[in-house]
This record gives structure tokens, sequence and C-alpha cells, in this order.
């Protein structure tokens, strides 16, 4: 059977907010707090300090798109690659209009006929510069890798050839990372660049182009400096001090409703805001609700429920 009650929630947000206004940890407090979390990486339930293993490498990088772009194939080459790729552009069927006539048997035919050159050449060029592009870009990091073997520096090598180059990192294993230049870097691929070993160039694909790398640095897992972590230290205990006092309140809201009703609830919940935080009492003011009774909000909400007569 269906039942209705009247609740009152406390939403941790606007308990954070007068944690924050009204009582700030001390230095021996938050280092405490820190110290507690400080062997464990961070989750949706639990703050931590803990940061992976990871990698620092340099690059040199070359895009996909800017490769592309330097290709302009020949008639020739076009031709060529549509003769020896005939089968990727197959004819489409046909259709008979009007009265639904059956469709004759098929012809049987050696091989299946394709789409004239003229209607795909789009595509042929499309396709053909990106094969090339790819080539090309290989190429392109093979001549580097010689530059580098004769000593010459990375940003010699990128003037030299037209590539990028740049440092990367820390790269934390075990998870996806974006860089603004390579690309999407997936954590099977993070594991490669982290099992290379230092200053020896490895050569490696991206979501975006091709790249040579030289791992720099090898960072071994382990806990986030407390003045690296102060900030984010900071914001956790604020949060935390916030599920604790809506928690706190929403207990005394609901043993005052046992005997006086929820809005002799809220009275005390909003008396003991008052008394505990004074000149910072909760904007918005929580306000008494009815919904089907059991009807609960997940953290970081705090409720005292209170049925219906």
């Amino acid at each position: 059977e269906s039942r209705r009650g009247r609740y009152v929630r406390f939403p941790a947000e606007t308990f954070a907010k007068m944690a924050e206004k009204a009582a700030a940890p001390s230095e021996e407090e938050l280092r405490a707090f820190y110290g507690r979390h400080a062997d464990r990486t961070s989750s949706s339930d639990e703050p931590g300090y803990l940061k992976p293993a990871s990698v620092r490498f340099e690059y040199l990088f070359i895009a996909l798109d800017r490769a592309t772009a330097r290709i302009e194939p020949t008639d020739e080459e076009i031709e060529r690659y549509y003769t020896q790729n005939q089968k990727r552009w197959p004819a489409g069927e046909t259709t008979t209009s009007g009265e639904n006539i059956p469709d004759p048997p098929p012809v049987p035919q050696s091989e299946p006929s394709s789409r004239p050159l003229a209607e795909v050449r789009g595509e042929v060029v499309e396709a053909l510069r990106t094969e090339q592009a790819d080539r090309k870009s290989w190429d392109l990091l093979d001549e580097a890798g010689r530059f580098l073997d004769y000593g010459d520096s990375l940003q010699e090598v990128a003037a030299r050839l037209g590539l990028d180059h740049g440092l990367e990192g820390p790269v934390p294993q075990g998870a996806e990372w974006k860089s603004e230049t390579l690309g999407t870097l997936d954590a099977e691929m993070i594991d490669k660049i982290s099992d290379a070993q230092e200053n020896a160039f490895s050569s490696a694909e991206t979501s975006r182009g091709k790249m040579l790398f030289r791992v720099r640095e090898h960072l071994p897992e382990g806990p986030i400096p407390f003045e690296e972590a102060r900030p984010r230290a900071l914001r956790d205990w604020i949060a935390r001090k916030a599920r604790e006092e809506a928690e706190r309140t929403a207990w005394v809201c609901s043993n005052a409703s046992l005997t006086g009703g929820l809005e002799q609830g809220l009275a005390a919940a909003m008396e003991r805001l008052k008394t505990d935080f004074p000149g910072h009492e909760p904007d918005p003011a929580p306000a008494i609700e009815t919904s089907a009774a059991g009807t609960k909000a997940g953290n970081p909400t705090a409720e005292a429920a209170y049925p219906e007569p």
C-alpha cells in the first residue's frame, strides 16, 4: 500500500556555505584530515591524496590531418588506386518505381560491379590521401630518428622537418589522458610509454597522429605533498563537515518530530543551527514538503521524514 509522508531535506551544499563561513579548520585539523586520506586514491565516497605512478616524456609529433593536407595525388595515382580497390565502391542495387514487380533473378558475376570513378572520385582521393599521409608520417619519423641518432636536438629536428615537439606529463598510469597536441592516449598506450626505457626513442600512434617519444622520468606512486594538496584538502574537509552537520541537523529534526510533528522538528533544527552557527542560518531555509513516504535523496542530502496521519 502506498503511503504519503512529509519530510524536510537538509542539502549538504547549503551547509557547506555555512561551514566555510563559520568554522575553518585549524592547521592541525587540516593536516590530520590530510594524513587520514593520504594513502588512498580519491573516489566518489572518500577523498584521497595518493597519486598513481606516472611518467613524463618528450616527443616529436606529426598530426595526421596536417600530413594529409600536404598531399595532392596525381590523376595517375588516383586511377591506379581506384583500379586496385574497386571493391570498396560497389555499385548500388537498382529499384523499380511504380508497380510492385518482382526483381529479376540475379545474374552471376565473377566480380561485383563498381561505381564509376567519376562518381566516387572525391572518396577515392580522400582514401588515397589518408593512406599516403600515413606512410609519409612514418617516413618523416624515421628520418627524424636518423637525425636524432646523429646527435641533433629535438628542437633542431622539429624545425627541420616541420614537426611538433614538447614535454608531456606527469601522465598517470591506469587511466586515459587527453593532450592538447597529441590527442587521446588510452590506458594501454600510457602503459606502453611507461614501460619504455628512459632516454631511448620509441614510436607510437595516438588518436590524432604519430610520434617519437623518449621517457624523461618515471615517477612512483606516492601521496601528494601536503602543501600541494592543501586547497583540495580544505574543500574536502568543508564537504565532510557539511555532510556531518546536515546529518546531525536531520537527526535533531527527526527526534523532535516524534513528539511534536514535523513543524516542531524543523523549529528545533533551526534553533540548533542558530546556536551552533550564529549569524549563518541556512540559505535557503529548509522547507517542509509532501511526497511518497520513504523517498530518499542520496548523499549528500540528509532528510527527516514524518508519516502523514
